[in-house]
């Protein structure tokens, strides 16, 4: 059996996302837990094909280890674990310590970048929302970085004894009007609040294009007043940017 060229993996601090390369070709994802790791990789990647090279993107360093093992015992294949960069085709980082800056930040600026050449706003919406800025130059300009949705939710029920524990996408009828209950009065809370953030951040400069990514996104999207493309995958893609350049 054929090896695929290269498999992609984009650790996120829930789930795991993953695709193959070259071509570009996004596979799949999981929820993941680390006591859970080895018995989920197995059970879906046990039929994949041996890949020639393996890129991960992870924010999570705790389990770089477990997965190393893991593919060295599967494939004999030890996977390049990706770093943030000063530079990308044209694009600069901005931050004082380049590779300080978030790896799933920093891929997504790189697909943006390398598919729109021009300046961007780039969001992402997952256990933390943050927010990044692309010049027409091709620097970024910096950044923010505040909860996001689940982690506002669950940051209230914690520390606010008679507040239930609930998720933020478990209510379907979501508004921004007042709420009439505290489940959906702590939603509708998170949700306004946010949508006001990116609101407010996405006005503040002017950009050629409004990017948006992460697992929280849906939930905003409907509420945002620029014209935003959503790229669910946009942490992969730049990473296979990154790949493709390495050969």
């Amino acid at each position: 059996m054929s090896a695929i060229p290269k498999l992609l993996l984009d650790i996120g601090n829930s789930r795991i996302k993953w695709a193959t390369s070259h071509p570009y070709c996004h596979q799949g994802s999981f929820v993941w837990k680390a006591h859970e790791l080895e018995g989920l990789l197995q059970s879906y990647w046990h039929d994949l094909q041996q890949p020639e090279a393996i890129y991960i993107a992870s924010v999570v360093p705790s389990i770089s280890q477990q997965l190393m093992d893991w593919t060295l015992k599967k494939w004999n294949v030890e996977p390049v674990f990706q770093e943030s960069g000063t530079a990308f085709n044209g694009l600069n980082n901005g931050y004082d310590l380049p590779k300080t800056l978030g790896i799933d930040r920093w891929l997504a600026m790189c697909h943006v970048w390398q598919t729109y050449h021009n300046s961007a706003i780039v969001v992402d919406v997952g256990s933390a929302l943050t927010v990044d800025y692309i010049d027409e130059e091709g620097n970024h300009q910096g950044g923010f970085i505040c909860p996001g949705p689940e982690t506002m939710l669950h940051s209230l029920s914690q520390d606010t004894a008679l507040l239930p524990k609930l998720m933020v996408n478990s209510h379907e009828n979501m508004s921004l009007n007042p709420a009439r209950n505290t489940e959906y009065a702590m939603s509708r809370g998170v949700v306004n609040t946010l949508v006001a953030l990116i609101d407010k951040l996405s006005s503040d400069v002017v950009v050629h294009y409004y990017v948006i990514s992460g697992g929280g996104a849906a939930l905003l999207l409907p509420y945002l007043k620029k014209d935003w493309k959503f790229i669910p995958d946009v942490v992969l893609r730049g990473l296979s940017c990154i790949a493709d350049e390495k050969g």
